[in-house]
């Protein structure tokens, strides 16, 4: 029996280690070793608004590969057998619109699949007039207001003070004529007029300066007058050189004698004439 015992041991550990090797061949695997697919018939299946539909085709149930025929020939080319969800066919918003004093609510209804979608509105901005202005002064602030046509609020903003826009006028000398003025600066939005925007010295008026007058030289005659016509006399400014002229009335005619150049007769009248010595010109009486 020991040595039967002795003879048996080894064989049963050989035949357990060889079990492997002994096992039955895998069903869904042909004798070559490469894996033979368990296809399942998936028939066609439309889209809905929120789901995936399918084209008909064949999945194999092991690996998951699918196939566009039944003997598995014609493989799926990736996500080809999924047909997409068409999505919902909204109505137009339906409900009431949000104001600046309450919130809002609207629906809108799938024609397709009957889904309906709400949602809340947020309060929504005031309906602002345009701003009104009190514009700003130099060294006065200003304010701007609107109202909302909804509510009533009015909202008011401050605009600070523009300060003074200044314009330096320099010195200018008196002329014969024409005033000067002291060097000044007025602000060319308020008009207001100062020493030096430095010192702030206010004037009531710009500092002029009266012009000097003509230093005239004495007259001189240029034009003689005559029984005809007037004379002329001129003078000149020492300083600037302009001329003033004046008129000298004309002279009176220098008359020749009376001399009868027509008869008086029993129905005429007679008639004389003289003549001006100086022009010629003659004067007639009856």
């Amino acid at each position: 029996m020991k040595r039967r015992l002795r003879f048996l041991i080894p064989l049963l550990i050989a035949f357990i280690a060889l079990l492997p090797c002994l096992a039955l061949a895998d069903p869904e695997t042909d004798t070559e070793g490469e894996h033979v697919h368990t296809l399942q018939h998936l028939l066609e299946s439309p889209a809905t608004c929120t789901l995936d539909g399918m084209h008909e085709h064949y999945r194999c149930t092991e690996c998951g590969e699918r196939f566009w025929d039944a003997g598995g020939t014609v493989p799926v080319d990736g996500k080809e057998w999924s047909i997409p969800a068409t999505g919902h066919d909204w109505s137009e918003w339906q409900g009431t619109e949000a104001t600046c004093l309450e919130t809002g609510h609207r629906s809108r209804t799938c024609s397709v699949c009957g889904a309906v979608e709400e949602e809340d509105l947020p309060l929504a901005d005031h309906a602002w007039t345009e701003w009104v202005e009190t514009p700003p002064k130099c060294i006065e602030g200003g304010m701007r207001e609107r109202t909302c046509t909804v509510c009533g609020e009015r909202e008011v903003e401050g605009l600070p003070a523009t300060g003074h826009n200044w314009v330096a006028v320099p010195e200018k000398a008196p002329t014969c004529s024409e005033a000067g003025n002291s060097a000044y600066e007025y602000c060319a939005n308020c008009n207001i007029i100062v020493e030096s925007s430095s010192t702030m010295v206010v004037l009531e008026v710009v500092p002029y300066i009266p012009a000097t007058g003509h230093n005239w030289g004495s007259w001189t005659v240029i034009a003689e007058p005559t029984c005809s016509s007037e004379g002329t006399e001129q003078r000149t400014c020492s300083k600037c050189g302009t001329v003033e002229h004046l008129s000298i009335p004309s002279t009176d005619h220098t008359w020749g004698d009376w001399e009868t150049t027509k008869e008086a007769s029993c129905s005429a009248a007679g008639e004389e004439t003289r003549t001006c010595e100086v022009c010629g010109q003659t004067e007639t009486r009856t």
